[in-house]
């Protein structure tokens, strides 16, 4: 049986970073388009490879990866078995060299030390030496022209070496390092006596291994096979001598303590039993408890999410696991700025109680800082709202909880508040209402009659708003702003129609009998409607822009605008078309 066998192509070159340093141990692949044939390999100090293993005819594609640099990939054609050489291979970005020579105290070249770099940047590298005890590797940097490395010799029965350096792209260090030989001894020996007790074994675990300081740590292990009498746990705590933390109990075999560390730090944990008259002692293996600050969980929780102007507000929270007294500060953000309360908990409890004295959203959250037992933590973000009572119609119909305030309120605050450009409206329309609300409203709580009339006077607006949740609501499931912006036309039309067309058609009306008043015109219904037009992407550039001043401004033009313009189309409807030519 004879075989004729194909000769692999190879492809061979150079990986170098953009300044031309040479890219050391960086991985070169290679596959061809077809996705047939691959290979991969690495290059030496110098940034040479070579690729020469399983690559078929055909069109390949050649790249480098160092570290989380990577070439641009370069095309390459081969045909059967041959061989393409000179290829570069370059990466984005600076390099810099360190070089030196690892040798015993003596002065003596140590072969196979390993010299190990930390960059603060990207990457870890090593190298060995050579017989010589010489050592190179590269480091490389991208957007920077220095980094801070930290290189460490070692080798087996020597002590560590580091030092530290900073190193500029483009430049050349050298580190030596001197490696102390670790002491080393035999110990020798002969035992003797008159016959050989038994070997017993005795175990030990700590659960859980590592632990929060306070929280409880339960010590196990089992003595095979199984004696009575006690066992005798030991700790060490931060490398000093061990020091008897109690006694244990054996029952078939098997002993138990549990106990609460109070230090932060490592410990170590053994057990010794004394053996007796069968077994000799038996000491356990060493267990390793590491013990640290308390990463706590803070909840947080209001006395009421929902509150009027000027209401208090009670916050209550605990810390869960709790260990020892603990400072606490709560910061409270509302409307008109931030403040922060320093308190201290005692018991794992805390609580404060504050003013909602403007209105809109109040967010309260509770943080511990850093301390001996404590990690830093804080709570979730809560919120409560504070709202302004609708002062009119509260008075009107006698409580803030009728049917008929409580639409009105959640007209305002559910839906409309609920918006950029809604909050911007109630800004400036607040400020109008407000001015003279209060004293509007004082006057009509001391009359009956009155009362009635504002009632008759308040059940349109309730109606046409009714209406314009009933046309908007579909609409604030898909754009809440633009449902905003539309019930704001649907209401506006409607209360210019209820509220200024039939006073201004008898003010009108009479002045006409007169001979003082012209018909109102379609030029002035056009500039009425323009201006509506204009506020319009008014309003979008201050919605999307988050420009508050645009936007308050805008809305309000835009609700003035379509109340004027619906009265006065109103008004030119009847003067042109029915009864009043």
């Amino acid at each position: 049986m004879d075989f004729r066998l194909g000769r692999s192509g190879s492809i061979s070159g150079r990986a170098v970073f953009d300044d031309g340093q040479p890219v050391a141990n960086a991985i070169v692949s290679t596959y061809s388009d077809d996705g047939k044939y691959f290979c991969i390999n690495a290059t030496d100090s110098e940034g040479n490879f070579v690729l020469e293993s399983n690559l078929g005819a055909g069109d390949y594609a050649v790249t480098a990866l160092r570290g989380m640099l990577m070439s641009e990939p370069e095309s390459v054609h081969l045909d059967a078995g041959e061989e393409v050489s000179g290829l570069v291979l370059t990466m984005l970005g600076k390099s810099a060299t360190i070089v030196g020579t690892v040798t015993d105290d003596k002065g003596a070249p140590l072969e196979d030390a390993t010299v190990s770099a930390t960059f603060q940047v990207f990457l870890f590298t090593s190298a060995s030496t050579d017989e010589k005890g010489k050592y190179n590797f590269s480091t490389w940097f991208i957007g920077m022209d220095t980094d801070d490395v930290r290189v460490t010799a070692s080798k087996k029965g020597y002590e560590d070496a580091t030092k530290s350096i900073t190193v500029e792209a483009g430049g050349t260090y050298t580190l030596d390092f001197q490696l102390k030989p670790k002491p080393w001894g035999t110990v020798k020996g002969r035992v003797v006596g008159m016959f050989a007790k038994k070997t017993a074994e005795l175990s030990i675990s700590l659960s859980p291994p590592s632990a929060q300081i306070g929280s409880s740590v339960t010590v196990t292990g089992t003595l095979s096979p199984a004696r009575t009498g006690s066992v005798t746990i030991y700790a060490s705590f931060g490398g000093e001598a061990f020091s008897e933390l109690a006694e244990a109990e054996l029952s078939e075999g098997q002993y138990s303590y549990t106990f609460e560390p109070e230090k932060i730090g490592t410990y170590e944990v053994k057990a010794e039993w004394p053996g007796d008259d069968e077994y000799n002692p038996a000491t356990s293996s060493i267990a390793s408890l590491t013990v640290t600050k308390i990463t706590p969980s803070i909840s947080l929780s209001l006395s009421s999410t929902s509150v009027k102007i000027d209401d208090s507000v009670t916050a209550t929270g605990t810390i869960s696991p709790f260990h020892g007294s603990t400072a606490v500060t709560m910061t409270i953000t509302g409307p008109s700025g931030t403040s922060r309360v320093d308190l201290t908990s005692t018991d794992g409890t805390f609580s404060h109680t504050f003013v909602a004295n403007a209105e809109g959203t109040w967010r309260i959250q509770a943080s511990i800082p850093a301390s001996a037992n404590y990690n830093e933590a804080s709570s979730t973000e809560v919120t409560v709202q504070a709202e302004k009572k609708c002062i009119i119609a509260t008075v009107t119909f006698g409580s803030e909880l009728s049917p008929e305030v409580s639409f009105l309120r959640g007209f305002r605050n559910d839906l409309i508040l609920k918006t950029y450009a809604g909050s911007m409206f109630y800004v400036a329309f607040d400020a109008f209402y407000y001015s003279w609300s209060t004293p509007v409203a004082m006057f009509v709580q001391g009359n009956e009659g009155l009362k009635t009339f504002t009632k008759l006077l308040i059940y349109p607006l309730i109606g046409s708003l009714k209406l314009t949740t009933y046309a908007a609501m579909p609409l604030f499931a898909l754009s809440p702003e633009v449902a905003a912006v539309f019930a704001g036309f649907i209401a506006s039309s409607l209360i210019g129609m209820i509220y200024f067309f039939a006073p201004a058609l008898g003010i009108r009306y009479a002045f006409r009998r007169i001979g003082i008043v012209k018909p109102i015109t379609k030029r002035f219904l056009r500039y009425c409607a323009l201006l509506v037009l204009l506020t319009v992407p008014a309003i979008a550039i201050g919605v999307s822009a988050n420009i508050s001043t645009l936007t308050i401004a805008a809305t309000s033009l835009y609700v003035l605008g379509t109340t004027a313009l619906s009265a006065a189309t109103a008004l030119h409807v009847v003067e042109r078309k029915l009864y009043l030519k």
